[in-house]
């Protein structure tokens, strides 16, 4: 099974002094069996990274929301992922999700 996560990347706030999340940048990975449609992947700008097993692409928020609904639903159809199977984790994320297409 393939899934896609979509998450906000974490940053260290110097003002609040913790960690919390970018803003500006999205990451959305695919793990799993992703080898037959590797080709396609990499066309879509992922990057292989071999320590975590997984694909990644790292989105500018306004990127996201300008091009991630019609790039998304094209990857989740070619390498057949489900609903169940698209995570979004984070509350930059579930934003950027919840705006991408306004």
């Amino acid at each position: 099974m393939t899934t896609m996560t979509i998450v906000a990347e974490q940053v260290y706030d110097e003002v609040s002094k913790s960690v919390a999340e970018d803003t500006k940048n999205v990451t959305i990975s695919l793990d799993g069996d992703t080898y037959a449609h590797k080709d396609f992947i990499k066309s879509k700008g992922f990057m292989w990274d071999a320590d975590r097993k997984e694909w990644s692409f790292v989105a500018e928020r306004t990127w996201f929301k300008a091009n991630a609904y019609s790039t998304l639903r094209e990857i989740a159809k070619t390498l057949g992922i489900k609903s169940s199977g698209i995570i979004i984790s984070g509350t930059e994320a579930k934003e950027a999700m919840r705006t991408m297409d306004k």
